[in-house]
């Protein structure tokens, strides 16, 4: 079965299928081994854990200084010996995840990408981030990003280090409120230590693929809830080639999150501002097509046999958009109208190797240019490129269907962009496009 084909079959609520509309365009930094886009960080709170004076740490000297550069820190720090951190157990082999379909972001979500002082002030830390005395900024590319609900509360804080000669991440950490943080594939094993006193599930798979650039590495996961006077959950991943060095850096990034004396808070994290939001399910028709400014860019003339179903209007950071959906029974027809920040790159018509789906959409045909894939898989044309022979070469069906489908953009020159994604003939579909107004001033 292929990806497309186990992607269309399967089913989630309205709700959830409008929100995660909203995630298009957003790359997730890193693949879930996501789910994630994610994914998915504002002041900066000055709590200090270096003069703890308890095992394992030392007292920053008098003239510490107030700032310091990439690295500089780290001459203060103490890194304690491996041997001085509590032993992870790690299970080996599947880790039994299943697949969460309905992981949706919450309603009016946001993104902030913090700076490293901001999250260090997660670990109660001054200024350099590090995990018992691992110094990560000094190594990798480190960046940070907080998805956050409608109402400024954190839904997931995530920290990632990448490798600066390969670009692949090498540590992923994920913070929640109140539990685990969300993910589309679970890690799902049994309890396998305790540190700190506190339960750890860990685990370790061997892993090799194109996404590791054909070498073999050792990914290993770990997840608790650290209760406490403000309670966090925490997914960490780390991938390493060297397995060694893997295991290592996760016992000391679990070790800082864990250790009593350490802080582990998301209150540094709190937004300056929310901005304006608008998340909303339309049970009525007539009320889909009285949004102002959407209207214009709706079809009235849908497929035989398609009632409508439901619509979903969405306003928020970098998304402004009204998602209509209407079915027959298996069958569907989505067209979302979408308001977007920046005007996307259409294809251009006279290069099919963009565009065009029967030149890839078969077992004995190539898969497309890696500077295609995107374009390929839902190209963006110019409302006047349209055309029937364009839609015919966008059209497939499986075997058993009883009707063809089809996915695409439509670019119209004031920068609206209208996305159909449903089944019909060449004839319905170009019906249902000449019966947007929009459009049809545009043939």
């Amino acid at each position: 079965m292929t990806y497309r084909d186990y992607m269309d079959r399967q089913c989630v609520d309205e709700e959830t299928h409008a929100r995660l509309l909203a995630l298009e365009g957003r790359k997730r930094r890193r693949p879930y081994g996501k789910a994630a886009v994610a994914a998915a960080l504002c002041c900066v709170i000055g709590l200090g854990v270096y003069g703890l004076g308890a095992a394992g740490t030392r007292e920053h000297p008098a003239d510490l200084p107030d700032s310091f550069g990439i690295g500089e820190e780290s001459i203060y720090l103490y890194r304690p010996d491996l041997s001085e951190l509590p032993k992870l157990t790690f299970t080996k082999g599947d880790n039994g995840a299943t697949a969460a379909l309905d992981i949706a972001p919450p309603k009016g979500w946001f993104v902030l990408e913090p700076s490293m002082e901001t999250f260090a002030a997660v670990l109660g830390q001054r200024e350099l981030l590090h995990f018992e005395g691992e110094d990560v900024c000094r190594y990798y590319d480190v960046s940070a990003e907080v998805i956050y609900g409608g109402d400024g509360t954190v839904w997931i804080a995530s920290l990632t280090g990448r490798d600066r000669e390969t670009g692949y991440d090498v540590f992923h950490v994920e913070l929640s409120p109140d539990g685990l943080p969300p993910a589309c594939m679970p890690f799902n094993g049994d309890e396998s230590c305790t540190v700190w006193g506190t339960p750890v599930r860990a685990g370790m798979y061997r892993l090799k693929g194109n996404e590791y650039g054909g070498r073999t590495v050792t990914e290993y996961v770990a997840t608790f809830v650290r209760e406490g006077e403000e309670t966090v959950g925490a997914r960490i991943n780390v991938t390493m080639a060297d397995a060694a060095a893997g295991e290592e850096l996760m016992t000391r990034i679990v070790s800082q999150l864990l250790r009593p004396e350490h802080v582990l808070m998301l209150a540094p994290l709190a937004p300056a501002e929310i901005p304006e939001w608008r998340s909303e399910q339309l049970t009525e028709e007539n009320a889909a097509r009285a949004e102002e400014g959407f209207g214009a860019y709706l079809p009235t003339a849908l497929p035989e046999g398609f009632r409508f179903s439901g619509a979903w209007r969405e306003l928020g950071q970098d998304r402004d958009y009204l998602s209509m959906e209407w079915e027959w029974g298996e069958y569907f027809c989505f067209v979302t109208v979408n308001r977007l920040p920046e005007d996307p790159v259409p294809v251009e018509i006279d290069n099919p190797a963009s565009w065009d789906l029967h030149l890839y959409n078969s077992v004995d045909k190539p898969n497309p240019p890696e500077e295609y894939w995107d374009s390929v898989a839902c190209p963006v044309f110019r409302a006047e490129d349209v055309t029937p022979e364009v839609i015919e070469k966008r059209l497939y069906a499986y075997p058993k269907d009883k009707k063809s489908r089809a996915e695409f953009c439509v670019l119209f020159p004031d920068g609206v962009q209208v996305r159909w994604y449903g089944c019909g003939t060449v004839e319905e579909i170009w019906t249902a496009l000449c019966s947007i107004p929009a459009f049809a001033n545009q043939v």
